[in-house]
C-alpha cells in the first residue's frame, strides 16, 4: 500500500541543521509518510546522523551517493518514491508538524496535483526576515492558460521554489520530471515546476504557514558565481525544448521570455548584492559569456518586437517605463552592445 507523502531531504554537510530539518518530518501528525534521506557525498558526520535514523524508524530509508548536487539528490529519491503525493525539504529547514496532514487532505479533497502553503524565512540569527504568503484558492483547468498562471502565481506568489508543496505522484507516472541541476541552469526549482504544471490540471494553494525556510549565506540562492546569465540561456534553452517536447510549444514561446526578464533581474540582484567591486564590467562579462545562445537571442527577440509578450509584462507588474526599459536593455543584450546594455542595467 503507498504512503501517503514521500518527503524527500538532499543532506549534503548538514550536520549542523539535520536533526532540527528530520525531527519535523519524523514527527508530523500525519504518520503514513515515507521519508527518504539523500546523502549526496557529505564529507561531515551527516551520513552517520542519516543511518542512525534510519535504525530507528523503519519509515525512513536513506541512500549514500557521490556527491552530485541537491538535484540529482531529488531525483534519486524521486526514483524510489511510493508516496501517492511527493514533498521536498532542505535540509537547513524545518516544517511545522502539521504541515503534511494539511496539504494531504487538501489536496485529496480538491484532487489537486499541487498543493502549496505559506512560508517563512528566518536568518542564521533566528530572526524572521519575511513570509511569503499565497492565498486560499484553487485553480481548475489551468492547462487552459498556463502563461497566465506561471506569471500571476508561480513567479509571484508562490515564488520558484519546491519546498512549500507537495506534487501528485501521477503527474511523475504520466511524464517524466526530473531536476537538472543549479549549476547548469541556474534555477532547477523554477524549470523543475514549469515542467510539472505542464502536465498538471488543478493547483489549491492554503492562506497557512506551515515551511520555514533558513536563508543561510553561502547557499546556491545567495551567492554570485560568474556564468549566471549563461546559465539562464540555458534555463531558457530546456523551457523551448521542454514545450516542444510536450507539443506546448505556444506556451514556450510566451514563458521563455518571461523567465528571461524574471531571472535577468535575478541575476542582476545577486551581482549588485554579492559582485558589487564592479558592477557594470560583471554585467558586461555576463553578456559576453551568454552571447552564444540562440535560444537566449529568441527570448530577446520576443521581449523587444512581441506585442503578447509586452501584455505578459504588465501582467507582472511593470508600468509603461519599466517595459520601455526592458526592451531597451533586450535590444542592446540582442545586438551585442555589452556594454550599453550594462551601462542601461546600472541605471535602475
Amino acid at each position: 500500500m503507498k504512503p501517503k507523502v514521500s518527503v524527500i531531504v538532499p543532506v549534503y554537510n548538514a550536520e549542523k541543521y539535520i536533526i532540527k530539518c528530520v525531527d519535523s518530518i519524523i514527527n508530523q501528525t500525519l504518520k503514513d509518510i515515507e521519508i527518504i534521506l539523500v546523502d549526496d557525498g557529505s564529507t561531515d558526520i551527516s551520513p552517520e546522523m542519516l543511518d542512525e535514523y534510519s535504525t530507528k524508524d523503519n519509515r525512513v530509508i536513506v541512500i549514500h551517493k557521490e556527491n552530485g548536487g541537491q538535484g540529482s539528490a531529488r531525483n534519486m529519491g524521486l526514483d524510489i518514491a511510493k508516496g501517492e503525493y511527493i514533498g521536498f525539504v532542505d535540509s537547513d529547514d524545518w516544517v511545522d508538524l502539521d504541515m503534511y496532514e494539511k496539504l494531504y487532505t487538501n489536496a485529496k479533497l480538491t484532487e489537486a496535483d499541487m498543493v502549496v502553503c505559506n512560508r517563512k524565512v528566518f536568518n542564521e540569527d533566528g530572526y524572521l526576515k519575511t513570509s511569503v504568503d499565497v492565498g486560499n484558492d484553487i485553480f481548475t483547468n489551468i492547462n487552459e492558460d498556463i502563461p497566465s498562471f506561471i506569471v500571476e502565481r508561480l513567479l509571484n506568489p508562490y515564488t520558484v521554489v519546491v519546498y512549500n508543496r507537495i506534487y501528485s505522484s501521477n503527474v511523475f507516472e504520466k511524464s517524466t520530471i526530473r531536476f537538472k541541476e543549479v549549476k547548469e541552469v541556474g534555477s532547477e526549482d523554477a524549470l523543475f515546476n514549469y515542467c510539472f504544471l505542464l502536465n498538471s490540471n488543478k493547483v489549491s494553494s492554503i492562506n497557512d504557514t506551515y515551511h520555514n525556510q533558513l536563508a543561510r549565506e553561502g547557499s546556491t540562492a545567495r551567492e554570485y558565481k560568474v556564468g549566471a546569465m549563461k546559465r539562464t540561456g540555458n534555463l531558457i534553452e530546456s523551457v523551448y525544448k521542454y514545450s516542444k517536447e510536450q507539443d506546448k510549444s505556444d506556451v514556450g514561446e510566451i514563458i521563455a521570455p518571461i523567465m528571461l526578464v524574471f531571472f535577468q533581474q535575478w541575476n542582476y540582484n545577486l551581482i549588485k548584492t554579492y559582485g558589487m567591486d564592479n558592477l557594470k564590467e560583471n554585467i558586461k562579462i555576463e553578456h559576453k559569456q551568454a552571447a552564444n545562445s540562440n535560444y537566449l537571442r529568441k527570448a530577446e527577440r520576443a521581449i523587444v518586437f512581441d506585442k503578447k509578450i509586452a501584455s505578459y509584462l504588465k501582467k507582472m507588474g511593470f508600468g509603461v517605463k519599466g517595459r520601455l526599459f526592458i526592451r531597451g536593455y533586450m535590444f542592446f543584450s540582442l545586438c551585442n552592445f555589452n556594454t550599453l546594455a550594462a551601462a542601461l542595467r546600472v541605471m535602475l
